[in-house]
């Protein structure tokens, strides 16, 4: 009798150990309701800059460097170049290679006695940015989506393209910075080839391997 008194006292507490949490359970406020989704950001995430240190080392002897080539870029030897109509300065000689889709860049020496500084560029590429015009930006880049010539969006902005964006890079060696600059402006009718926001990052990271050599 003893034995059985203990054995039914036993299952008392194990149901009631077992009927604990259901009690608990019970007690807790339901789960929150499921909200909708959050709308989608209205700027998209910012691009990252890839790791040029796989990239194939290029030396260039007319300008005393060398430089990790960019998998967008051309593989051809580039070129010296002079542009009487440079960006900072007439008689600027530069660098000049080309993207694979066609684009031109030129990496041009700027010394202390440049006509247009690397603030100064940058400065003027941030000048007057819509909303989501600039998709990247730090002290020695800004990449920002083209305008499209001629076009105006609905609010009455700028329209801007999806297919191409202006740059600016520098890298500062010495008493020297040495910069590239791409025009993205889009005209419609004439179908140029253009930079992508890829290839764009791709670049800047291109300038900023330029070593002296």
């Amino acid at each position: 009798m003893t034995k059985l008194f203990a054995f039914f006292g036993l299952a008392l507490v194990a149901c009631g150990t077992k009927a604990e949490p259901t009690k608990s359970s019970a007690a807790a406020p339901p789960p929150p309701a499921s909200s909708p989704a959050p709308a989608l950001a209205e700027t998209a995430p910012r691009p990252t800059l890839p790791s040029s240190a796989t990239w194939p080392e290029v030396a260039f002897a007319s300008m005393k460097i060398s430089f990790r080539r960019a998998p967008s870029l051309v593989e051809d030897a580039p070129a010296m170049t002079q542009d009487a109509a440079a960006r900072w300065g007439s008689q600027i000689w530069s660098m000049s290679t080309k993207t694979k889709s066609g684009v031109d860049i030129a990496v041009a020496e700027l010394g202390k006695g440049a006509a247009h500084d690397r603030k100064r560029l940058l400065d003027d590429m941030r000048l007057g940015a819509v909303p989501q015009e600039v998709v990247f930006e730090d002290d020695s880049a800004v990449v920002k989506r083209s305008r499209v010539l001629g076009k105006k969006s609905r609010d009455g902005a700028p329209q801007l393209s999806d297919t191409h964006v202006d740059l600016a890079a520098c890298k500062k060696l010495g008493d020297s910075d040495f910069c590239s600059y791409v025009a993205g402006g889009v005209d419609l009718s004439l179908g140029r080839p253009g930079l992508s926001v890829e290839e764009a990052m791709e670049v800047v990271a291109f300038v900023r391997s330029i070593e002296r050599k």
